[in-house]
């Protein structure tokens, strides 16, 4: 397997930022929308790959996502998947190969904030064969 982190400039992003909005915190995207679609992604592979959301970057305008994935390929094609059920419309698409420890940071990250639902599903993701 081989971990990526891909950095995905995000179109009209004052308009995904209000459409997104976590009604408690007002200076946050509310994380609910994100994890249903890294599930989804996951079973459909076959848990052979998997896509999710680390944060959102308002300075940039990037969603910052990770992947575990067979190849550069697969990872391509399950980032569109994800993508499309998260509502995320993207312009620039970067991806870059990462660390095994960098991925698990990452994970880490994406639970804290509530991208992915919990360490359960972050323990999912990384039991994909490595």
């Amino acid at each position: 397997m081989v971990f990526y982190e891909i950095a995905a400039e995000i179109q009209d992003f004052a308009e995904f930022v209000e459409e997104n909005r976590d009604p408690d915190r007002q200076d946050r995207i509310c994380p609910s929308g994100f994890d249903a679609p890294a599930k989804k992604t996951l079973a459909e592979s076959g848990r052979q790959s998997c896509v999710f959301l680390k944060a959102i970057k308002k300075s940039s305008a990037n969603a910052i996502l990770g992947a575990i994935a067979p190849n550069r390929a697969t990872t391509e094609k399950q980032l569109a998947r994800f993508l499309k059920l998260a509502g995320i419309k993207a312009n620039k698409i970067q991806i870059s190969e990462i660390t095994m420890q960098e991925m698990r940071d990452m994970l880490r990250m994406a639970s804290r904030y509530d991208f992915i639902e919990d360490e359960d599903q972050s323990k999912m993701c990384r039991g994909i064969s490595v």
